[in-house]
């Protein structure tokens, strides 16, 4: 059986047209969870009530996103719902 974080990391390949990265981009090649066109995904998850959302993860997935010429979304599982994070520049490019 699936851990939770890669069926969500499956889940939004599917729905995005992507590909999970394998090991969840910890590779130093391709990083950061799962790649669809025009868009890098950087996914997080708890079962908690609360979420950390941290610069250090936003910058390195914006930067990555930067260099492959992607819009970076950060992505999250909270209380049940799927959520995404965009840099409100991008929002508006779109």
């Amino acid at each position: 059986m699936k851990d939770p974080s890669r069926r969500q990391e499956d889940r939004v390949a599917a729905r995005s047209g992507g590909t999970r990265n394998v090991m969840s981009g910890a590779g130093w090649m391709r990083k950061h969870d799962v790649r669809s066109p025009g868009i890098l995904w950087e996914m997080k998850r708890t079962g908690k009530k609360s979420i950390t959302i941290k610069l250090d993860d936003l910058e390195s997935v914006r930067k990555e996103a930067i260099l492959e010429g992607r819009t970076a979304l950060l992505g999250f599982e909270l209380g049940g719902r799927n959520y995404v994070i965009v840099e409100e520049n991008e929002w508006h490019e779109r």
